[in-house]
C-alpha cells in the first residue's frame, strides 16, 4: 500500500520491509509477492532474516519451506543473498537494490541468532550457560534449561530450546546448504569463527554423501569437500584479508584451483572465494599472508 502510493503520488521514495523465514509459511506473505512483482513496484525492497529458525524449532523441519531463494527468484523478483552481519555486503545490496526501477527487490540475509551475544551465541563458550557448558556435563542432547538439575529437578534433556542447534552447526559452522531440490546444487559456505580452528560434518543425501571439513593450521586454511554424483556445488572460502592480496594463493591439491580438475569456475570479491564445482573430492587450501 506504502510503495502503491508513493507511484500515484509521484513520489520515489523506496519502501523497506523486514520479515523472518519463519514468517514466509504464511500464504498472505506469496499473495504479497504476486502482487508487487505483477504491479512492477520495483522500489519495494525486503529484508528476509535468513536464521532458519522460529519458535516452532528449525524452520526446514516444520514447514520444509526450504529452499527459500529459488522460490523467491520464480516470483519474478530481483533477488540477493549476503551475510547480514557484514556491514559492507548490506550497503552493497541496498544500492544494487536501488537501481531496479521495474522489480521489486528481496534480500536474503543469512543471520545467525545470539550473534555478538556470548551467552547466547554460546559457539566455544563452556562457562554457565552456553552449550560447551551442557556438553561437560554430560549432556549429548540439548537440555530444557541451562543449569544442571537432577532427577526430577530437570524438565527434559532432551529439548527444542525454541530451536535446534544441530541446524545451525550444519548450515552455519560447516556450510552445508542445499540450493536446489534433490540437492542437486549444494552451497558450501562455512563460517569461520573466532575461537574456533576446525569443523566437519556430513550429510548422506539421495544422491549421496556431501561433506565439509575445515581446519586453520599455522595461517593457512584447508578445505575439503565431498559432492556426490549428480550434483554440483558453489563453495565459498572467507579470505581473512582481501582476497584480492591473496589470488595466487589458492590451491586445490598443489594446482592452482582454476587449473584443477571438476572445478568449472572461480571467481572472488573481497571478503570470499565463490567455486563451482561438480562431483568430486576436493581440498582446497588458502594461505594467510
Amino acid at each position: 500500500m506504502v510503495t502503491t502510493a508513493g507511484r500515484l503520488k509521484g513520489q520515489n521514495y523506496f519502501t523497506y520491509v523486514i520479515t523472518g523465514d519463519g514468517e514466509l509459511e504464511e500464504g498472505v506473505i506469496w499473495e504479497a509477492l504476486m502482487t508487487t512483482k505483477k504491479y512492477r513496484l520495483g522500489r519495494m525492497i525486503v529484508f528476509i532474516d535468513n536464521n532458519g529458525m522460529q519458535s516452532g524449532g528449525a524452520v526446514d523441519k516444520v514447514s520444509g519451506l526450504y529452499l527459500i531463494y529459488p522460490k523467491l527468484e520464480a516470483f519474478g523478483w530481483h533477488c540477493q543473498e549476503i551475510d547480514d552481519h557484514n556491514i559492507d555486503e548490506i550497503l552493497i545490496a541496498i544500492k544494487a537494490t536501488q537501481a531496479e526501477t521495474e522489480r521489486p527487490s528481496i534480500i536474503l540475509a543469512h543471520t545467525i541468532k545470539g550473534q555478538g551475544v556470548p551467552h547466547l551465541e554460546a559457539r566455544t563458550q563452556k562457562s554457565y550457560p552456553s552449550w560447551g557448558y551442557m556438553i561437560d556435563n554430560g549432556a549429548t542432547t540439548v537440555w530444557e534449561r541451562w543449569e544442571v538439575l537432577r532427577g526430577l529437578g530437570m524438565n527434559s534433556h532432551n529439548h527444542l530450546m525454541l530451536g535446534t542447534v544441530d541446524a545451525w552447526f550444519y548450515r552455519t559452522i560447516a556450510g552445508i546448504i542445499p540450493i536446489e531440490a534433490g540437492w542437486k546444487t549444494i552451497r558450501i559456505a562455512p563460517h569461520l569463527f573466532d575461537g574456533m580452528t576446525h569443523a566437519s560434518a556430513s550429510v548422506d543425501t539421495v544422491n549421496g554423501r556431501v561433506s565439509s571439513v575445515w581446519q586453520r593450521v599455522d595461517g593457512e586454511l584447508k578445505l575439503e569437500v565431498e559432492i556426490p554424483v549428480g550434483s554440483t556445488a558453489v563453495i565459498h572460502i572467507p579470505c581473512t584479508h582481501s582476497c584480492n592480496d591473496q589470488a595466487a594463493q589458492l590451491y586445490e591439491q598443489g594446482s592452482k584451483a582454476k587449473d584443477a580438475e571438476g572445478v568449472l569456475s572461480v571467481l572472488h570479491d573481497e571478503q570470499h572465494y565463490v567455486i563451482e564445482v561438480g562431483s568430486g573430492i576436493y581440498r582446497f587450501s588458502l594461505t594467510d599472508n
